[in-house]
């Protein structure tokens, strides 16, 4: 059974006026950030969103082949678990990062690399 009921996620709208169009509903509801399920989330997805000036963060990616996989959708960022993981692999593809915090004793400081 389909649920047509507005959405509360959706400040009241529903995806059926939308034609099932997520980035066109949650555009309307306000959210200039859509973050889908990185196992929902698709190429069309991301061209969608960034049609509607949005940005697209699939979550929680934490398998190298699922980040590659979510990074070539067209992902402008991924939400993880494992986020030394992520930086590594973005590292490897040169793609520019922030620099790591200065201090190692921060709370965020998980496995030989900061957060």
């Amino acid at each position: 059974m389909t649920r047509r009921e507005p959405s509360p996620w959706l400040a009241g709208l529903s995806i059926h006026d939308y034609d099932g169009h997520i980035a066109a509903c949650a555009y309307a509801a306000g959210a200039d950030i859509l973050s889908p399920n990185f196992r929902e989330f698709t190429e069309k997805d991301a061209y969608e969103a960034h049609e509607l000036g949005m940005k697209i963060l699939p979550w929680t990616v934490n398998s190298r082949n699922d980040m590659l996989e979510t990074i070539e959708k067209g992902a402008d960022g991924i939400i993880s678990d494992r986020p030394w993981i992520l930086r590594e692999l973005l590292e490897r593809r040169g793609i520019p990062l922030r620099p790591l915090s200065p201090s190692p004793e921060s709370p965020y400081h998980i496995e030989g690399t900061m957060l």
